[in-house]
């Protein structure tokens, strides 16, 4: 081992060396050396061109004083080793190494070289001191992460991550692959217990094990990773870091999200044992809470059961390519695409999404390596529906895998595909308009191409059918319903179970124009066809939503009730307690229970529910509007009008911004117009209730409602002009 007065020797010597280099113009007889890009520890990194095969390259020359620690008369071989075992990586989001040796420098003594790509645009420390959005660091520090997860994969470990050691091409973020992680100088292979210490690093973002001087691990890169990105985001580091060099200033914790917070502080623990188990364990926590809310599970949400995932999000099943398990060595590209499509596949079928998103972001870079334009197309697609649809990723991480579909789409079915996917996101995110927009166009596209599927077609036209019974377009809706219904039935038979969800969202547009009776019949045939396949299967609670709505609106009670508990049952079971979808049961219950004179048991049902969807949803999704007034509705019925006057407020609030069934908007409205009459605010009571009035006639809802309105109205004295002739 070199003395301490060794290693200062060869940093004196570096430094006569880098004054030097800086004038020099050859390195070996094959790189032309260029501008000097920059320096650091390490060695100083040239712009190159070379020679041989005619390209531009970056050239780190390395400072011996790297490696004097090491045994002079083998220095040399093992840094190449490690070079070689670098260039072994082959992925989007490290900057990939060409070459490597000995060489002499403008005829001068030998040096150890790196030959790497030339990445252009800057640093990702010089890019983060620009403004930017929280999505934009995060999704920068994905791809990092996705880098430092590959190197890890294949037994390497980085030991000095830090900003400045990753490269962003600004021209093409957030693009797959545009941030590569750079400056493996320190790295070393896990395999070597004797080069895998401490030593080296920067000390600004060094693991408390470094800092000790003991083994380096993916889990001293993973505290790199999280420090960097609470700077980055401007998140306290925790209480055990105070101390640590380079902390950004102070902040108030309360301004960054608490689970946010909580994810990265894990990243940082003392303990290396007490981190995730690894960074795509650490990405995925780290989407989840950025997003404010856990996942979706593709079984309650997809359109279709199973491996629905994939069908809904690849509305041209017929031509997708299949990728069969390929037995080349692990090497081989096609090899890496294949299984890690079968992985997604699997995982998928298993309900597992967020292993899925793993597979398939594997599979999707294997790909785009291999130039397998098809498969990355496949991957990128379903990508963006997992991003979107099940809620893995958040606008940024959706828009950049819907981009890419779109750049990688080439035939009429693959532009039906990104059209159908990213109409599917619009409607999880209640957009109903643009989700209108996405399938027609999806179909639009499929018309015109015969080898559009029966369930390709079946799925956009629910899609469609979905948007335009939001939109408060009841008829239109049962006849896209309809018309989906007889091609799944045409294809696939009358009781296939394909067929349950065109069947029940029929239902609920018939339900809704006032066939009630009519609906619980198609409804009953959709639950039958699903409890055939499984019993407690969450299509099986869908349906049983469906009737229990129905049967509420008869003023069937009981039978109400009954339908909503098993629902909920089940969604608990296999979604768990705080899922939307186990919360919008309870929600529908504390309507039987506002029905039948429960009012405590309704309100602690309503709070109960908003309590979810206040994790889950966005601050103005429609949902949460029509639990806000419900529950809003509940206290003025109780007298409390003060209570409820912020609830009614909040509801109406997003009725006016979104896109929502008149009839809900009428209730909240008509609430919240006697809730001011008791406040004695008449002008905005009376204009509120007149609004109402006019919502519920737009909407198809019951005479009997109507009526409720005006008699109010009236005994407030005014007089309506005419009995609306509402349907129903």
């Amino acid at each position: 081992m070199a003395t301490a007065l060794e290693r200062i020797k060869g940093r004196l010597l570096d430094r006569t060396r880098a004054r030097s280099a800086s004038t020099r113009t050859r390195l070996g007889q094959r790189y032309r050396l260029g501008a000097e890009l920059g320096r650091g520890g390490l060695g100083v990194v040239f712009a190159a061109r070379d020679e041989l095969l005619d390209r531009d390259v970056a050239i780190k020359v390395l400072q011996r004083s790297v490696y004097t620690a090491a045994d002079a008369s083998d220095g040399d071989s093992k840094l190449i080793d490690e070079a070689r075992a670098l260039a072994t990586l082959a992925h989007p989001n490290i900057v990939p190494i060409f070459d490597c040796g000995v060489a002499s420098l403008d005829g001068d003594a030998s040096q150890i070289y790196i030959v790497m790509e030339r990445v252009p645009g800057t640093s990702l420390a010089a890019w983060l001191a620009q403004p930017r959005t929280v999505g934009e660091r995060l999704t920068a520090f994905e791809q990092a992460a996705a880098g430092l997860a590959e190197a890890h994969r294949n037994g390497l470990v980085h030991r000095d991550f830090k900003p400045d050691n990753v490269l962003i091409d600004v021209a093409t973020f957030p693009a797959p692959g545009s941030v590569k992680v750079t400056d493996f100088g320190l790295a070393r292979t896990l395999g070597d217990s004797t080069s895998v210490d401490g030593a080296g690093g920067t000390p600004a973002y060094m693991a408390p094990e470094q800092r000790h001087r003991h083994r380096a691990s993916p889990a001293s890169d993973q505290f790199a990773l999280c420090l960097a990105l609470a700077r980055a985001l401007e998140i306290p580091v925790p209480p055990w870091l105070d101390e640590w060099p380079g902390e950004s200033r102070a902040l108030d914790p309360s301004s960054a999200p608490p689970a946010l917070r909580r994810v990265l502080h894990r990243g940082m623990a003392l303990d290396p044992a007490d981190r995730f188990e690894n960074i795509d364990a650490l990405m995925v926590a780290l989407r989840q809470a950025a997003r404010g809310r856990s996942t979706w599970r593709a079984a309650a949400l997809a359109a279709l059961v199973a491996v629905g995932a994939i069908a809904l999000a690849n509305p041209t099943e017929g031509p997708r390519r299949t990728v069969a398990p390929v037995t080349a060595t692990p090497s081989n590209d096609t090899s890496r695409v294949g299984t890690a499509v079968d992985d997604a596949l699997g995982d998928l079928a298993r309900g597992e999404e967020v292993e899925a998103q793993g597979a398939l972001q594997r599979a999707h870079f294997a790909a785009a390596l291999a130039r397998d334009e098809q498969a990355a197309f496949d991957t990128a697609a379903t990508l963006g529906y997992l991003a979107g649809f099940i809620g893995l990723g958040d606008e940024v991480t959706v828009a950049r895998w819907l981009s890419e579909a779109q750049r990688l789409a080439q035939s009429p079915m693959q532009r039906a595909r990104v059209a159908h996917v990213t109409a599917t996101t619009a409607l999880r995110d209640a957009r109903y308009a643009d989700a209108h927009d996405g399938f027609s166009r999806a179909l639009d596209i499929m018309t015109e191409q015969p080898e559009a599927t029966a369930k390709a077609i079946v799925t956009s036209r629910v899609g469609l059918g979905i948007a335009e019974f939001h939109l408060g377009r009841p008829d239109d809706a049962r006849d896209t319903f309809a018309s989906a219904l007889a091609v799944c039935e045409d294809g696939y038979g009358p009781d296939d179970h394909r067929c349950a969800t065109a069947m029940t969202n029929l239902a609920n547009a018939e339900h809704r124009l006032g066939r009630t009776r009519e609906a619980i019949e198609i409804a009953e045939r959709a639950l039958a066809i699903r409890e055939r396949r499984s019993a407690d299967h969450p299509r099986v609670a869908d349906a049983l939503v469906a009737i229990g709505t129905m049967w509420f609106t008869l003023g069937e009670y009981e039978r109400a009730e009954l339908c909503h508990r098993r629902a909920t049952a089940i969604y608990e079971a296999r979604l768990g307690d705080d899922s939307v979808h186990a919360a919008t049961a309870r929600y529908n219950l504390g309507l039987v229970y506002e029905m039948t004179d429960r009012a405590d048991a309704a309100v602690a049902t309503f709070r109960r529910t908003l309590a979810v969807f206040d994790a889950e949803l966005a601050p103005d999704d429609p949902r949460r509007a029509s639990v806000v007034g419900s529950l809003g509705t509940m206290l003025v019925e109780m007298g409390d009008h003060e209570a409820a006057l912020p609830h009614l407020e909040e509801a109406l609030s997003i009725h006016k911004t979104r896109a929502t069934d008149p009839r809900s908007r009428a209730s909240v409205r008509f609430s919240l117009a006697k809730s001011l009459a008791a406040a004695g605010e008449f002008a905005r009571a009376d204009a509120l209730a007149l609004a109402a009035r006019e919502d519920l006639v737009s909407g198809h809802a019951p005479p009997r409602h109507v009526r409720l309105v005006e008699q109010w109205l009236a005994d407030r004295g005014h007089a309506i002009e005419g009995l609306a002739d509402a349907p129903g």
